[in-house]
């Protein structure tokens, strides 16, 4: 692999990452242990709308960017591309499968609609009782708006290309 090909696998790695709702800290961590994996001496900046990768080498600098607006969340492709990282480091995943697998990743599709509905209607009864709901008449209540809000929203995703209506902005 030259050293730009691992640039870019190191910042879609990251993308997929920053994109999907992994802190920017722990981003930034993994994106830079991923480069020294593959023997580059990387910097990663993170901001809204960007990633930037500078590596140092004895030859030369090299500076590449990437588009990533940090507008969804899903875990699910966090924990994905976090065990893929793991897998490179530990060898079992050589560089170029890598990018394949990076490519999977960040096009999995979504938890289904009636999932998403459930969690938030669960999520959302369980903070009312948090927050004092003692009677089970608006704990039902609670649930079933809640989960009607989960399914307009993905209802809307569908219609709309802001990304803090549809939540992808892969």
């Amino acid at each position: 692999m030259t050293p730009n090909e691992r640039c870019t696998l190191v910042l879609t790695f990251a993308r997929t990452l920053f994109v999907n709702g992994q802190a920017t800290d722990q981003t930034v961590a993994a994106a830079e242990r991923l480069g020294r994996t593959l023997g580059l001496r990387a910097n990663v900046m993170a901001r809204w709308g960007e990633l930037q990768l500078r590596s140092d080498s004895k030859d030369a600098t090299l500076v590449s960017q990437l588009p990533a607006d940090p507008a969804g969340v899903d875990m699910d492709r966090v924990v994905s591309t976090m065990r893929a990282i793991g897998e490179v480091e530990s060898g079992r995943l050589a560089p170029d499968a890598a990018m394949k697998a990076i490519g999977v990743i960040s096009r999995a599709p979504p938890a289904p609609t009636w999932l998403f509905a459930l969690a938030a209607a669960a999520g959302a009864v369980a903070l009312s009782v948090i927050f004092g709901v003692g009677h089970f008449l608006p704990a039902v209540l609670i649930f079933v708006s809640a989960g009607a809000g989960a399914i307009l929203r993905r209802a809307l995703a569908q219609l709309s290309t802001n990304d803090f209506v549809n939540g992808s902005p892969n």
